[in-house]
């Protein structure tokens, strides 16, 4: 394989890295619409919430008619009681992590990479 084969393949691996950690990190929670913890108060008032996911202080809403909403919740005691007044089926879920290897690649694969493209120049 000649010099300019491998220098292109070396240019596609990289953009096609950098391609692959942008949709990496940033996946977004397709079709929820951020709303106001107020707001979220009032849809539940009016009976347009059905369910509730709650994670950690991150409520995910889902109304009668199938839309997805995000809100976040302060530490209010009432949220429960209130939510099983209105009959709104609720579903909790322990606060999200960031795995020991999405770390590890957030703060070492940009090193990695730099110190790969740099031994790759020196010995051109």
């Amino acid at each position: 394989m000649n010099q300019f084969y491998k220098n292109i393949s070396l240019w596609l691996v990289i953009v096609l890295m950098m391609v692959m950690l942008y949709n990496i990190f940033n996946q977004q929670q397709v079709g929820q619409v951020e709303v106001g913890y107020s707001q979220f108060l009032a849809m539940v008032e009016d009976g347009r919430i059905q369910n509730v996911i709650i994670q950690g202080q991150d409520l995910y809403l889902t109304d009668s008619s199938g839309a997805r909403y995000k809100s976040f919740a302060p530490d209010d005691g009432d949220l429960i009681s209130f939510l099983r007044s209105k009959e709104v089926t609720i579903q909790a879920k322990p606060p999200a992590e960031n795995s020991w290897f999405m770390s590890i690649i957030v703060s070492w694969l940009p090193m990695i990479v730099l110190i790969g493209v740099w031994i790759f120049f020196m010995r051109q």
